[in-house]
This record gives structure tokens, C-alpha cells and sequence, in this order.
């Protein structure tokens, strides 16, 4: 398989997947009927794991930002939460 080393593995999984899942793809009913079983909000929660861990290896850099990279952070995570009570409210 050839593989670049500068490019993250999230890339290669997400484009793998969209690859097996293409219509003329073989297989593909199978693995889309796969993933039809899978939650949206299942997939989000590592996602922003990931990403309050990447921030949290960088946390000196944070704090050289100043304090309105701050009261955007505020604004981005109350705004997410609210999003995803919308979308977790409207698939009950």
C-alpha cells in the first residue's frame, strides 16, 4: 500500500471510507448498511476529544494568545453544546 508520511492517518481513513462506500464500489450495500447503524453524535464524541486533547498539549501557546482567544473558546463551546442538544432533542 503506498502511503505519504506527511499526511495524518485521519486523512487516509476518511478517504478509504469514501472509497468502499461509493456506489460502484464492491461491497459497498454491505459496508453502507454498516455504518447506517452508527449514531452521528457516537462518532462526534472522540472527535472533540481529540481535538480538547490537542489544545491541551498546546496550553502555553493558548495563554500567549491573549484573552479574546478566550471569549471566542466560550462562544464556540456554548455554541456547540446548544447544537448538539438541538440535534440529540430533535432525534428522540
Amino acid at each position: 500500500m503506498f502511503v505519504f508520511k506527511k499526511i495524518p492517518s485521519v486523512l487516509f481513513v476518511i478517504t478509504y471510507g469514501v472509497i468502499v462506500s461509493l456506489p460502484g464500489f464492491p461491497l459497498s450495500e454491505t459496508i453502507n448498511a454498516y455504518v447506517a447503524k452508527v449514531h452521528f453524535l457516537a462518532l462526534t464524541t472522540p472527535i472533540l476529544a481529540y481535538a480538547g486533547i490537542a489544545i491541551g498539549k498546546d496550553l502555553d501557546t493558548f495563554k500567549k494568545s491573549g484573552w479574546r482567544i478566550v471569549i471566542v473558546s466560550l462562544f464556540v463551546m456554548i455554541s456547540t453544546y446548544i447544537g448538539s442538544a438541538a440535534i440529540a432533542q430533535g432525534s428522540t
